[in-house]
Order: C-alpha cells, then sequence, then structure tokens
C-alpha cells in the first residue's frame, strides 16, 4: 500500500534508514538535504518505507507545482530492496505516480538512474538526461590509459605549471570563486539558489560528507577548486570552479587528475554530475567516464 504523507507526518528516521540502502550512494533524497533545499516537501511511502519518493514543491499564485531544486539533480523513487523482476519494478513505479496527487496541476521530476521500468505513464512528456561517472577500482596507471590523448596532454602541461594541491579549502573561499567566475554565466541560477547552495554546502560538511580540494598556483592564489559530495562509495563532483587565469594554467585538469590519483584502486565512482551539454559531456568522457541514462518527466494540466 502507498501512502500520501504531509510534511509533518514523516518519520524522517525509517526515510532516511531507505535513502542510505538505495544501490546507487545517491545522497539527494536525505531528509536533511530536502529540508534545505525544499522545506515542507511531501511524499509517498510503501508502509514499511522500503521505498520512498519525495515530492518537493513550491506554491505559486495558490496552486502547489512540483519541483526540483538544480542542486538535486536526481530523485524520484529510492527503494532500500533490491527488486530484479522488471514488470514487478513497473508495477510499483507505475503505482507511486499514479498516487500523486492531482493538485499538484504542473509536476517536474529528474529521476535516479534506476527508474526506469515505467509504461502506462502518458500523460507525461520524458526526456532521456546523460551523466558521466568513472569507476575508480583499478590502477592509476590503467585508469590514465582510458584518458584521451588531449587530456592527457592538458595533464602534462598543467604539471610543468608550477601548481600544488591544496586539500584544505574554505568553504567560503570556493564560493567566492563560484560566484565570481562560474554564477554569472549560469542564467537558470537565482540569488535564492545560491543561498540554497551555500546552506546544503554547510550542511554536507557540518556532516562530514564532503571535501574540497584546490589548486594554488606559486603566489598562493587560488585558481580552481571544486566541492566534492562522498555518500559511501560515491563521489559527487557538485561545484567545480575555475578562475580565468584557472583556465589559462590548465588547474582543473591538475586538480581532477591528483583527485583520480589518491582514489584510484579503491571502490569508488566518480560522479562527474552531468551532462547533457554535449562540451562538458566530452569532457567528462575524455577522463574514461561512461554514460548513464536518468529521466526526466514533465507533465502540466495535462497536457504533453
Amino acid at each position: 500500500m502507498i501512502l500520501y504523507l504531509k510534511h509533518n507526518k514523516i518519520d524522517k528516521k525509517r526515510w532516511d534508514k531507505c535513502v542510505a540502502k538505495n544501490s546507487l550512494h545517491l545522497p539527494y533524497a536525505y531528509s536533511w538535504v530536502l529540508d534545505i533545499l525544499h522545506p515542507n516537501w511531501n511524499a509517498l511511502i510503501n508502509k514499511n518505507y522500503e521505498i520512498v519518493m519525495p515530492l518537493p514543491y513550491k506554491t505559486k499564485m495558490g496552486f502547489k507545482i512540483l519541483t526540483q531544486s538544480p542542486w538535486l539533480q536526481q530523485l524520484g523513487i529510492f527503494s532500500s530492496v533490491e527488486e530484479n523482476n522488471y514488470v514487478l519494478q513497473q508495477e510499483i513505479y507505475n503505482a507511486f505516480f499514479n498516487k500523486i496527487p492531482t493538485y499538484y496541476f504542473k509536476q517536474y521530476f529528474r529521476l535516479n538512474s534506476s527508474n526506469t521500468a515505467f509504461n502506462q505513464l502518458s500523460k507525461y512528456t520524458i526526456s532521456h538526461r546523460n551523466n558521466q561517472v568513472l569507476e575508480l577500482n583499478d590502477t592509476y596507471e590503467h585508469l590514465r590509459k582510458n584518458f584521451s590523448k588531449n587530456t592527457k596532454r592538458n595533464i602534462n602541461k598543467a604539471e610543468k605549471n608550477d601548481l600544488k594541491l591544496d586539500k584544505n579549502i574554505a568553504l567560503s573561499e570556493l564560493l567566492n570563486l563560484y560566484k565570481t567566475f562560474i554564477f554569472p554565466k549560469q542564467k537558470f541560477i537565482t540569488e535564492s539558489d545560491f543561498k540554497d547552495l551555500k546552506l546544503l554546502l554547510t550542511e554536507i560538511s557540518n556532516r562530514n560528507r564532503g571535501f574540497i580540494w584546490g589548486v594554488r598556483n606559486n603566489k598562493n592564489n587560488l585558481l580552481c577548486a571544486n566541492f566534492f559530495w562522498q555518500e559511501k562509495s560515491r563521489i559527487i563532483s557538485l561545484l567545480p570552479s575555475s578562475s580565468n587565469k584557472g583556465k589559462e594554467n590548465l588547474a582543473m585538469f591538475f586538480l581532477l587528475n591528483e583527485l583520480i590519483k589518491s582514489f584510484a584502486q579503491k571502490a569508488f565512482v566518480l560522479d562527474f554530475e552531468g551532462s547533457s551539454v554535449e562540451n562538458i559531456a566530452r569532457f567528462n568522457k575524455s577522463w574514461g567516464a561512461t554514460n548513464e541514462i536518468f529521466l526526466e518527466m514533465n507533465y502540466f494540466l495535462g497536457l504533453k
């Protein structure tokens, strides 16, 4: 039996226990993450909290709209139990979506990459989105063989630029780098989104679930940095940011190469958190990353 629960009825301890057992090790659906980015989110659950689905929303002109923060790449249905029967998966997923209250007149989802078994959901417009991931459970030497020629060449150039890795970057320094050089180019990110980002990264840091690495030049100037969100074996590249000088000195190539060296031969996956944008996807794949598909679903007043 699937239940629709308002926010104040959700048992967050049981919820987080379910999310923690998801096979992909995705952290986006933890209650504390949703509380920051979508306060008062609602949910669908089965009666034992073995399968859950967050319903983040906002209210516009009195209407409730299901939406998703730009900092939550993949939500959808999370399960604490493995189900290998595809037909049964279809039944479960369809049942969850059919249980969504009709007063959410507009619905937008980016599902996680395990949510693929759908049918009988013709009211939704479904698009495929791309994410690139790199398995790190091999030697660095073998991983490097899968780098593109251009990436190898840029790493070699970067290593001649007198760069140094800094594993103790302050969050404020990273945010300043992002706000100065990246934020102005991201027209879809608002000031409100940036405030949410700061709250999220602060909480992740407080919970020791992430780390910030950066690259400095010989004058100790920060050229690039990134926030890596770690959930068990998954390391998510959350906020890659470079200054103009950083790009000139190929600092991000230096940073990613050092990260891969550090985590090689361990059971980790580097999640580039994107992208469907061709040039970004090409950069990610140049490190040997493979493509992972997830679904984007839209519904508006019954019109596709």
